[in-house]
């Protein structure tokens, strides 16, 4: 492929940032709406699950509320050790993730009003209080995984995690744009756009199509990967396959 004109592709990245921007405005806002329905579901599916177990269990076992609460705490603390470390990432450059460490917390405040307070004994207010931290526990520790994270037909674990936070992180996401300085509120002044485009030429012409993430700012590299051009692996940038194909299609042009 030859070297990709800059202004061609600083030219056609702003397109797509003004497409995908209001694309995932409407996106961002329509679940934002539907968040109560979406936290009754997933309060639902925990439960069900949690109760499945017990069932199943060779143990017979008197399925009380603490005896339920214990089993869905159980289920939350395999999702944040599940989380604890990216897929793909090597013991080298493993690092806690703010959001995991935030959702960790909450998971251990969750922990302390279950079996160290009296609101248990207030069903009703428990149950609401529960639902909503459980919530945002599994909303946080998801964002500790990477954006492409998918179902694997080969890892049956994958797909147990990838299936239980799909809406959590859908959720958690929305929110985090919504009340954060992203690029929903703020879109990328035209310097920005002229930046990044220089990255993705550079990740094309360097040979192992890959820069260190430290070197580049993370607002660009945030605004690439939102727009699944780049990829984030062992604290190294990459060109994603969309991004080659964004660059080939500019070349023809």
């Amino acid at each position: 492929m030859r070297e990709p004109d800059i202004d061609e592709v600083t030219r056609r990245l702003e397109a797509v940032v003004g497409r995908k921007r209001h694309k995932a405005m409407e996106v961002t806002l329509l679940t934002a709406l539907c968040t109560p329905a979406f936290v009754v579901a997933g309060a639902l599916f925990v439960g069900c699950v949690a109760a499945y177990v017990f069932y199943e269990s060779p143990r017979r076992f008197d399925l009380d509320a603490t005896a339920f609460y214990t089993a869905v705490n159980g289920f939350l603390a395999y999702m944040v050790v599940m989380t604890m470390r990216g897929p793909g990432m090597s013991v080298e450059d493993f690092r806690f993730d703010r959001m995991w460490v935030i959702g960790a917390l909450l998971f251990v405040v969750l922990l302390l009003l279950t079996y160290a307070t009296s609101l248990p004994q207030q069903p009703a207010l428990f149950g609401i209080v529960y639902a909503v931290l459980g919530f945002l526990v599994l909303g946080f520790v998801s964002q500790a995984l990477p954006p492409d994270y998918t179902i694997r037909n080969d890892d049956p674990t994958s797909d147990t995690v990838a299936i239980t936070l799909a809406i959590p992180n859908l959720i958690a996401l929305a929110y985090r744009e919504l009340l954060s300085a992203s690029w929903l509120w703020l879109p990328p002044k035209p310097h920005e756009v002229r930046i990044a485009a220089r990255l993705l030429c550079a990740l094309a012409a360097d040979r192992d199509n890959a820069l260190r993430q430290e070197a580049v700012e993370e607002r660009i590299a945030i605004l690439l990967s939102r727009l699944k051009l780049i990829r984030t692996q062992d604290r190294q940038l990459h060109l994603t396959p969309e991004g080659l194909d964004f660059l080939h299609a500019t070349v023809k042009e």
